[in-house]
This record gives C-alpha cells, sequence and structure tokens, in this order.
C-alpha cells in the first residue's frame, strides 16, 4: 500500500538534488506537476470529502529522502501510516514542489479556497532559504483551473521558478557574451559549468546565502496572507522553522547566525491568533541522521554535506514529532 514513485531525475537538472530519491506520487503525497494531475485531483478529492483532514505543504525536504533505502517512507506517509493503525477519523496529505517559496504555497491555499476545501488544519514549513526565491513556477499556472474546472485567475504573474543551475545559466549570460547561447547546451554540460563556477568561487554547501530583502518580504506577505485567511475561516494553521543541519550542535550553517535569528523571530509574530501555533523544530533531527550528496563543483569524487535532504531515519524522527504535535493540537486520537 506504500509503495511510491521515485524519481532522481530532478538531479540531473540541479546538482543539489543528487544523492536524494524524490518522491513523485503515493496516496499520501503527490510532486506538484502537470505530469502528476491525476495524484492531485485524488489528494484534492479526498481533501473535500474528509472534513477532519490535514494538509502539509513542503519543499524536497518533504518528499525527498536522502540514501534512500528499501522500505524508507517521508514522514508524511510514516505519520499517517501511524494515524491509521490508531483507527484515526483523520486524514493526512502532502504537497511538495523543490525549492518552494511562500508565494507558491499562497497560491496552493487560495485554490483549496476555489476549490470549496476546508482542511482543518494546513502546516507549513518556512525555511530562509526558499525566501530568497519569489516567482511562481510554470507547474502552478492554472493549477486551480485544472483541478477544480473554476475560470483561470490572473491574480498571480505566472513565471519559471528558476533553479540553482537555470539562475547560474542567466548570470553567465549576463557576463560572458561566449555563453550567451548557453540555453542550448546539453543538459551534461550545463551540470559541467555549474560546478566549475562552484569550484572557481569555491562555493559549498556551507557558503553562506545572503537575505534578499525585497524578495523576502514578499515571501512573508504571502505567509501573513494565508494565516490571516485561515484564521478569517476559523482554520487553523501550523507555522513550523524546519530540521537544519548542525544547528543543534553549533557547528556551520549556509545563514549568516543573526540572518536565521531574527529571521525565526519574524516567523514567529506571524502567528499571532490562536488559530496559527508555530513550532522550531531545528534541532529535532539528530546530525547522523543527515546525509551526504554527490559533490556540485568539480571534485567528482568527494562528497558533500546536504542541508536540505535527511535519510529514512530522519523522516521517522520527524514523524513521531508530529505525531506528538497532532495529538496535542488536533485531538487526533
Amino acid at each position: 500500500i506504500y509503495k511510491f514513485k521515485t524519481n532522481q531525475s530532478l538531479g540531473k537538472s540541479d546538482p543539489g538534488f543528487r544523492s536524494a530519491s524524490a518522491i513523485n506520487a503515493s496516496k499520501d503525497l503527490c510532486l506538484v506537476s502537470i505530469q502528476n494531475m491525476n495524484c492531485h485531483k485524488n489528494l484534492f478529492s479526498k481533501l473535500k470529502k474528509n472534513k477532519k483532514s490535514i494538509l502539509f505543504l513542503g519543499n524536497s525536504q518533504m518528499g525527498a529522502i536522502n540514501e534512500f533505502e528499501s522500505g524508507d517512507l517521508s514522514f508524511i506517509s510514516l505519520l499517517s501510516k501511524n494515524l491509521q493503525s490508531k483507527k484515526s477519523n483523520f486524514l493526512i496529505k502532502g504537497l511538495w514542489l523543490p525549492n518552494a517559496n511562500l508565494k507558491e504555497f499562497e497560491l496552493i491555499n487560495q485554490t483549496l479556497n476555489r476549490c470549496s476545501i476546508s482542511t482543518e488544519l494546513l502546516i507549513i514549513p518556512v525555511f530562509l532559504d526558499d525566501t530568497r526565491i519569489n516567482n511562481i513556477r510554470n507547474e502552478l499556472d492554472d493549477y486551480q483551473y485544472l483541478l477544480c474546472q473554476k475560470q483561470k485567475s490572473h491574480n498571480f504573474k505566472v513565471s519559471n521558478n528558476l533553479s540553482n543551475i537555470q539562475k547560474m545559466n542567466q548570470n553567465i549570460e549576463k557576463r560572458f557574451s561566449i555563453f550567451e547561447d548557453l540555453k542550448y547546451l546539453n543538459e551534461r554540460f550545463r551540470i559541467d559549468i555549474y560546478q566549475f563556477r562552484n569550484n572557481l568561487f569555491n562555493i559549498k554547501p556551507t557558503s553562506v546565502r545572503n537575505i534578499k530583502k525585497p524578495i523576502y518580504n514578499e515571501n512573508i506577505k504571502a505567509l501573513e496572507n494565508i494565516v490571516n485567511l485561515r484564521d478569517k475561516q476559523n482554520l487553523k494553521t501550523i507555522v513550523y522553522i524546519p530540521p537544519l543541519l548542525n544547528s543543534v550542535n553549533g557547528g556551520l550553517i549556509p545563514y549568516k547566525r543573526k540572518d536565521y535569528i531574527n529571521f525565526k523571530k519574524e516567523i514567529s509574530t506571524i502567528c499571532n491568533s490562536q488559530n496559527c501555533i508555530y513550532f522550531n523544530f531545528e534541532n529535532e533531527v539528530p546530525t547522523d541522521l543527515w546525509g551526504l550528496k554527490k559533490s556540485t563543483n568539480l571534485k567528482k569524487n568527494k562528497m558533500e554535506l546536504d542541508f536540505m535532504h535527511f535519510t529514512g531515519k530522519g523522516h521517522k524522527v520527524l514523524a513521531d514529532k508530529f505525531f506528538e504535535v497532532l495529538e496535542i493540537h488536533s485531538q487526533i486520537n
């Protein structure tokens, strides 16, 4: 019952995904894509029928498992399985997008409203890294129309959500005329260029990622819009800071410590109503349950830390933590 389709092709277009197995579709979890519409229609149908529903939104931390082993499940599937074993009436589902940003989550929440779906609880992770992106990807174009057969919405300007390698391509094209036609080069060579860039500028997994304030503010506003809308509807929202490698042991993280602390404070203040609950889970997954990924520079045989994806055992730890939370805040038993 809990078999799912995995796809490692995402690593071909974005080296940051390498070594993690992505869950395209399971009975509990859907990757947002046009090719996955059957999974989504089934998921939305079940959410609509079950008033005691809990929907998780997420990025590849939800939808991918590092160093995948047979039998590993996403924390969403583990949580769903646990609830079913206790004969709970609650329905657990998850939607995920690689590098998902909060503006995209807002669009998904609007889709729920337009499809007349009122999930009792919506759970949203807020990654500082994902506040550096503000574009709505093509996979969400016509999302509401395809799922709800509603009139197309023009509230959002839809454009490509650029992956790391796409952003790198654009920067190179701007700076070096010889690479004007980089978009026509084969995929393998693009990855080689990406790795060359990282090697040349000594970019590592622990390299600090600066906040892009205008884009950051747009994402924060999107989160506020979700929370405020659900509060008006008297629907609960959980907003959480997700697990982060090295947060527990004081090791290197890919942000300035001051920026990260201020970010957490700001997110916590957004949950200022009785219908919004804030949690900080940054320390929940122990360091030894995170994985490595193939090098994203020219050192082919070297493995790098993966700050986004943990192992199947890490997913088990997070599933157990969420079960504790839901027992208290949703009366799932």
